[in-house]
């Protein structure tokens, strides 16, 4: 049988072991930890010397979110949400993609099409639904009206078929 590592009195970030309490089902030892906070709480012989985290209670963590302006104790999404970046992603095909936040008055679908949503605006209607916006230059992330053209999902299949 394996004799357990002694960690007592041992630092790990913010956090001094104290002694073991108990164990996982895995058989790592638990041990009670106190934080420089003050606090305390219990963490595992693997978590305590896997030196890829910041060890604390999760003051540190609240503290961090807390310099970036993000109030600790709150749930915020879409726009609110401390790592908000205008709502706009890539799709894995290539499109831009927007992301409507939680709470936004917006009908329809939480994500749509931009360049989709661009030409309805140009237009001044929704687009049917064999109608396709196509990029005249081939940049699915340019989605400048000038290289927008709607056509029926028929002729931009021969159209590219012809390519």
């Amino acid at each position: 049988m394996v004799k357990p590592i002694d960690l007592s009195g041992k630092t790990f970030g913010l956090l001094t072991a104290i002694r073991i309490v108990g164990s996982t089902k895995n058989k790592t030892n638990l041990w009670r930890c106190k934080c420089e906070c003050g606090s305390y709480t219990t963490r595992s012989t693997s978590s305590l010397r896997n030196n890829r985290s910041v060890h604390s209670c999760g003051c540190y963590h609240k503290k961090i979110l807390k310099e970036i302006g993000h109030k600790v104790g709150t749930n915020h999404f879409g726009e609110k949400h401390y790592r908000w970046k205008g709502g706009k992603t890539k799709n894995g095909a290539g499109y831009v993609v927007i992301n409507h936040s939680v709470g936004e008055k917006h009908k329809g679908p939480k994500t749509e099409y931009e360049h989709r949503r661009l030409m309805e605006k140009h237009l001044g209607r929704k687009l049917d639904r064999n109608e396709v916006v196509h990029h005249i230059n081939g940049d699915k992330t340019d989605n400048r009206i000038e290289n927008l053209m709607v056509m029926e999902n028929r002729e931009h299949s021969k159209y590219h078929s012809k390519l």
